[in-house]
């Protein structure tokens, strides 16, 4: 078949899956290859091929398709996913229906299935739903398709969520998660949701820590995105399990942390909600000696977990130091925060309006202007809790 249109579906297979080529190319060639065969300047052997389709989950023969294709039903497939993002799921149907009827090998006939059972689902229609994702996963079984089993799975735990029976909830989204992680490659794209859907689920049947367990795995991985909007949602979850658990420390702390996100990309009513909700918790008590000894209290015992979290714990001590005016005491705390943090973390930001301070009391202006500067260029991003360049931060943590 044209080279062209080969490079061009195993780019978009790939993107469609969240892959970078990088991801692709692991154990079956090099990055440089997967480039030069989707632009069309490299034509991959025999054996590139089938580590590719086997990384995409489609058939060798699905990859090596005709190029004579039904652009008519390409077209309509990409309009019914447009209507799906904008929540028109009936005008959807109508054309996901029309693409099912007329097979198009670009468009595989399962995630069309799964498309259609999310509309179906979004309508409550859930026996059509049930029906399309039951076909699904019987193609998933032959086809040993890992993220189209997860895709029907994931969606089989929406709806006996919505319909409150959440053992079987459970079940599903625990499935599609051991499909995910079993598959070539690990995509954060699909497995963050699903860790903070069994999250959420084993907190509407007040198993707590289960629930936070789940969370902190989302969390570990999240600290690798940069999508903030699912960072601050992920920390509300975390705040409700705690405060469930009686962990009022770390429900505040994660609470305060999702209000700051949501403040720092100007999505002020939203950021104002959450602290009217959580007021309980963000209130400032005047026992600021007590709430820094529970931190510390906090940071012994949270030393194995991920180590943002136990970072924020530093930035909070160091903004309790900032209050009683120590200085000294801040400054330890932030070269702490710096080394955990992750170096593209909300909460640099945060970290370095605290750090400037505390430097420049302490007589260190120098420092106090080139941690400020930092702070400004995350600001400059859109982000308030910026990141800063690496180089940087290891020369401030020396």
């Amino acid at each position: 078949m044209n080279i062209n249109v080969l490079g061009q579906r195993i780019k978009e297979l790939r993107m469609k899956k969240g892959l970078k080529q990088q991801e692709l190319s692991e154990g079956i060639c090099t990055p440089s290859m997967i480039s030069q065969v989707e632009s069309g300047r490299a034509r991959p052997s025999h054996d590139i091929l089938v580590g590719i389709a086997d990384r995409l989950d489609v058939s060798l023969e699905f990859l090596m398709a005709d190029a004579n294709l039904n652009m008519k039903v390409s077209s309509n497939y990409k309009m019914a996913r447009g209507f799906i993002a904008s929540q028109q799921y009936r005008t959807a149907v109508e054309l996901l229906e029309e693409v099912l009827m007329e097979p198009d090998t670009r468009t595989p006939s399962a995630e069309v299935k799964i498309d259609l059972a999310e509309c179906y689902l979004h309508e409550k229609a859930y026996d059509q739903a049930y029906s399309f994702l039951h076909e699904v996963l019987e193609e998933a079984a032959l086809t040993k398709g890992k993220y189209q089993l997860a895709g029907a799975l994931k969606l089989l735990g929406e709806i006996e969520f919505e319909l409150q029976r959440y053992a079987f909830a459970l079940r599903h989204w625990k499935r599609a998660v051991e499909a995910v992680e079993k598959s070539n490659v690990r995509n954060r794209v699909l497995l963050i949701p699903l860790l903070v859907k069994l999250g959420i689920c084993y907190q509407a049947i007040n198993q707590d820590q289960e629930a936070i367990s789940c969370f902190q795995r989302a969390a570990r991985l999240n600290d690798k995105t940069t999508d903030l909007n699912s960072i601050a949602d992920l920390y509300m979850h975390m705040s409700a399990a705690y405060q469930s658990t009686g962990d009022h420390w770390k429900a505040s702390s994660y609470a305060e942390r999702a209000v700051g996100i949501c403040e720092g990309l100007g999505v002020l009513a939203l950021g104002e909600d959450i602290r009217t909700k959580y007021a309980s918790f963000l209130e400032e008590e005047n026992e600021t000696e007590k709430e820094i000894e529970a931190v510390w209290s906090s940071i012994q015992g949270t030393q194995e977990e991920n180590s943002s979290e136990v970072g924020f714990a530093y930035l909070r001590l160091a903004k309790l130091y900032e209050k009683l005016d120590q200085h000294e005491s801040a400054i330890q705390v932030c070269e702490q925060a710096n080394q955990l943090l992750p170096t593209q973390h909300p909460d640099r930001t945060e970290l370095y309006r605290v750090w400037s301070w505390a430097a420049f009391q302490n007589g260190d202006w120098d420092r106090a202007k080139e941690l400020e500067a930092s702070r400004e260029e995350g600001e400059s991003r859109g982000i308030e809790h910026g990141e800063a360049n690496k180089s940087r931060d290891g020369e401030m943590g020396q």
